[in-house]
């Protein structure tokens, strides 16, 4: 397979008065086609360009992405599945979706993390039989993520971390209530529900990927 500087030729040599941003999708396409031929698994591709700066929550791991796998798997012949991912993670429950409907699809899931794979990510990751990685690749906590509304607009964090904050700031306060001033930013996106939500979410990634885990990677074959 080709490095990415050739790649990048195959792409900037694609570029014309009729294709000003070049033939990428083609090329991508192109590539996915060769794997298929020598895997002999169908290929699905599901990434997005967070790693370019893209910080919106399309970016993310969410609920609708299901209704696009479904899409993707129509008139999909084979038994076993390439999924090659790269995403920064999001919901546990659009994770879950995703995985148990692939199952109904496939008998077989190898996924590829050619770069990173993180939270909700790396769970799906973790629904399949088989996980390849590179020297370079990255998998992360499954720890979902949630998405706050602040005056400064949307902003996302870790469940995990939401529930430790929440912790240190009910540690710290009671100890020393002038230090409410400092927290009060931070807790005033703390919408109603949203501790237990984030605590709830825990739970569920980590009772989901243990299922898998026993079902899948770690099944034992007689």
């Amino acid at each position: 397979m080709p490095g990415w500087g050739e790649i990048l030729a195959e792409w900037q040599a694609s570029i014309s008065p009729t294709l000003p941003a070049g033939d990428l999708d083609g090329i991508r396409d192109q590539y996915i086609q060769r794997l298929r031929e020598l895997q002999g698994r169908a290929v699905i591709v599901y990434s997005s360009g967070w790693l370019a700066g893209r910080t919106s929550n399309d970016v993310s791991v969410q609920g609708d992405d299901v209704h696009s796998m479904m899409e993707v798997c129509r008139d999909v012949e084979e038994s076993e599945l390439d999924l090659i991912i790269t995403s920064p993670g999001g919901a546990a429950q659009a994770a879950e979706q995703i995985v148990e409907y692939l199952r109904t699809q496939f008998d077989y899931i190898r996924c590829f993390v050619p770069m990173q794979a993180k939270s909700a990510a790396t769970m799906i990751a973790l629904g399949c039989d088989e996980v390849v990685l590179g020297n370079h690749s990255e998998l992360g906590p499954i720890d979902p993520q949630i998405t706050l509304q602040t005056p400064e607009g949307p902003r996302g964090g870790p469940a995990h971390a939401i529930l430790r904050d929440f912790r240190r700031a009910q540690e710290q306060t009671s100890s020393d209530v002038n230090l409410l001033a400092a927290w009060t930013p931070i807790l005033r996106s703390y919408v109603g529900g949203l501790i237990e939500y984030c605590s709830q979410q825990v739970q569920l990634a980590i009772d989901v990927v243990a299922r898998w885990l026993e079902r899948y990677c770690w099944r034992t074959t007689t």
